[in-house]
């Protein structure tokens, strides 16, 4: 929902007001949103249909960036967090993992985190990058916040 100064409802700036779809402008238990100031976008964790979806603010139709509709598949996405260079990063639930989109003309997918061959989470919950390409990881089951040092120019890539 979006409110004035006077705390008036103005109506939801993604999604449909009590409705789910998997069509571009539907949401399904929407878990987290990041604001794009420089590019001026929304990106919405859309946990259920499994997919990240961009929306321009002020526009209700949004498109898949991450997703099996495009070929890069992220599973109950919770967490999302936009790099400056544009790589889309997704915390997923039940597989404990972090997965990073890079969309330069052609999607592609990698695990970075929580992969089988990798540190591994219990119940990841949250992530942040900092402005030295750490990552921090809140793993709530293990009553921790870890730190990974990641390249965000070339992790995984």
């Amino acid at each position: 929902m979006s409110y004035d100064l006077n705390g008036a409802a103005l109506g939801p700036v993604a999604g449909v007001e009590s409705a789910d779809g998997n069509d571009s402008y539907h949401l399904v238990d929407p878990s987290d949103v990041f604001v794009d100031e420089f590019s001026n976008y929304l990106y919405v964790a859309d946990s259920v249909n499994n997919r990240i979806q961009r929306f321009k603010i002020g526009e209700k139709t949004g498109v898949t960036v991450a997703g099996v509709e495009i070929g890069c598949e992220v599973n109950i996405p919770v967490d999302v967090v936009i790099t400056s260079n544009g790589d889309i990063y997704a915390l997923e639930l039940f597989k404990n993992r972090i997965m990073k989109v890079t969309n330069n003309f052609t999607p592609k997918c990698v695990c970075i985190l929580g992969c089988p061959d990798s540190q591994s989470f219990y119940s990841p919950d949250s992530f942040q990058f900092d402005t030295n390409g750490n990552l921090y990881v809140i793993d709530s089951q293990q009553h921790t916040v870890l730190k990974f040092n990641i390249s965000l120019d070339n992790c995984g890539m």
